[in-house]
């Protein structure tokens, strides 16, 4: 898919392979063009939708949802699988299994600080619970994620940005992704935080602990570099403020 937000070993991996339009706009004309003999997306209506048009043609369709370190694993053994590589991808997921144990040794889960992140997109401003990537890799850190307290949770990946919730669990820290890394989104994350006084009285504002995360490692599925990505949320959480 067109995409301004991969790792630079992603880029300069697919840099001469052809594109295919947005994640949510998949261009079907150009994808049969290339005569694929599978197609990959993920579990979302504008790829479940490709999937009668790609059957009348013969192509069989892989749908696959990474919302957690454990579908990350699953993944990579699947595309092993796929690929004719399984010996490879048995030694890549050995390795993040024994990274993921070293990190989280020390992790008491429920132990640590009230996290909130917030996923910006051009439409909304969202709050990311377990039932997303960047909640369970907060929650397999320790956090106590306060979009997992909402009244409306159930088993929704993202709810609602509510001002009077957020004042009423005062995060110690917030964490931030903008869809694609938008400069624009951002700043108006900021420009928010900066003129709403209920921003103001948050202990992660008032003791300036508002990170953005780096948009190649959690915009996007970060897959093998899941530990890279956890290492960052890990500092954010526990080290020094920055």
């Amino acid at each position: 898919p067109t995409s301004t937000s991969y790792p630079d070993d992603i880029k300069e991996s697919i840099k001469d392979i052809p594109e295919v339009g947005m994640i949510h706009a998949p261009n079907l004309e150009k994808i049969m063009s290339l005569k694929p003999d599978l197609v990959v997306g993920t579990n979302v209506p504008f790829h479940v939708m490709l999937r009668k048009p790609l059957e009348m043609a013969g192509v069989p369709l892989y749908l696959n949802m990474i919302n957690s370190y454990e579908d990350v694993l699953k993944s990579i053994d699947d595309f092993g699988r796929f690929a004719g590589r399984e010996k490879e991808a048995a030694a890549k997921r050995a390795q993040i299994e024994k990274e993921y144990a070293a990190l989280t040794q020390d992790v008491q889960k429920g132990r640590g600080p009230k996290v909130l992140i917030i996923f910006g997109s051009p439409d909304s401003f969202n709050m990311s619970t377990k039932k997303s990537f960047g909640g369970d890799l907060a929650e397999r850190l320790g956090a106590v994620n306060i979009a997992d307290k909402a009244e409306n949770v159930k088993d929704s990946s993202y709810i609602p940005l509510s001002m009077e919730f957020v004042a009423k669990e005062n995060p110690d820290i917030v964490m931030l992704i903008t869809m694609g890394g938008s400069k624009e989104i951002l700043e108006k994350l900021r420009a928010n935080m900066r003129d709403n006084a209920i921003w103001h009285d948050v202990n992660a504002v008032k003791n300036n602990r508002v990170y953005q995360l780096p948009p190649s490692l959690f915009t996007v599925n970060p897959g093998t570099h899941t530990i890279d990505a956890m290492k960052i949320m890990k500092e954010y959480m526990y080290g020094e403020a920055k």
